[in-house]
């Protein structure tokens, strides 16, 4: 999903100008990272579970106006996972085998209201949304029950999930010298909206809903050039999607219950013009 654009856009649009006024500084953010991920689903009209985990790298890029107490931003990201074996099972044996690779693309806007701010601490709320759009790609498919004939060995099927809903986060900063600070973030998000695309049934599955909760340690360090820091830290999120089932003329299909955990270290690069 291409929507790397919109950054810049928002950041333009959502100056707040007055007719004398000082222009409001922006705080750019961009971060390289390496983990890993894993996903699981849970089907109940076949009950298999399913697991697969893999490398993963991503991309951030963050931006932020410091307009007096309201501070509007807006950050895209981008991840990509190794091509690894994902294993279903039913009553605990083996009965399917496949590649999954996972993309992840994601715009999240908002508003932070930093509220409390004190010598070396300062506490920092913020309101907002986000889509996003998780593509899983499977291939090399191997069936162990016989007769299974869901997919051809060689077909490629991918499954797109489209998510969007309000989030709500804070941010804890502590200036630990004059050039080293420790920052602390935490958000949550309900997903009203998550739509399942599946090209290999055909089919639009409208879920339930899904939750997902992410948490950030960063330890940056003030570079010579005024404004300018480089960080180092971690990011862990957890994503839970109740699924559903829908009928069609041959029966029915399912968007199973599904788990998807990520966990980064990140390089960021930060600076204030």
């Amino acid at each position: 999903m291409k929507i790397s654009f919109l950054l810049p856009l928002l950041l333009v649009t959502t100056f707040l100008p007055g007719q004398e006024a000082e222009r409001s500084p922006v705080v750019l953010k961009a971060s390289l990272g390496v983990g890993v991920v894993s996903y699981e689903e849970r089907a109940t009209i076949i009950p298999v579970v399913s697991e697969w985990e893999s490398t993963e790298g991503t991309l951030s890029l963050d931006g932020l106006i410091l307009y007096e107490n309201l501070h509007p931003y807006a950050s895209v990201r981008y991840a990509v996972s190794g091509n690894n074996e994902e294993e279903w099972r039913e009553g605990g044996f083996l009965v399917q085998e496949n590649d999954l690779q996972a993309t992840h693309s994601e715009l999240r806007a908002g508003i932070q209201l930093p509220f409390r701010q004190e010598e070396r601490v300062t506490v920092t709320p913020r309101f907002g949304a986000l889509y996003s759009v998780d593509d899983y790609t499977r291939d090399n498919f191997f069936f162990l029950v016989e007769g299974a004939t869901l997919f051809n060995l060689n077909q490629e099927v991918t499954e797109t999930v489209r998510m969007a809903g309000p989030t709500a986060g804070v941010a804890v900063e502590v200036q630990l010298s004059g050039s080293l600070r420790f920052s602390m973030d935490a958000e949550i998000a309900w997903l009203g909206y998550v739509e399942a695309e599946n090209d290999g049934f055909g089919v639009t599955i409208d879920a339930e809903e899904g939750w997902e909760v992410s948490a950030q340690l960063f330890l940056f360090k003030d570079l010579k050039r005024e404004g300018t820091s480089i960080g180092l830290g971690v990011k862990a999120d957890r994503k839970e999607i109740d699924g559903a089932v829908i009928s069609i003329p041959d029966g029915n299909i399912e968007y199973p219950d599904n788990t998807l955990e990520r966990v980064s270290v990140e390089v960021v690069w930060s600076t204030t013009f």
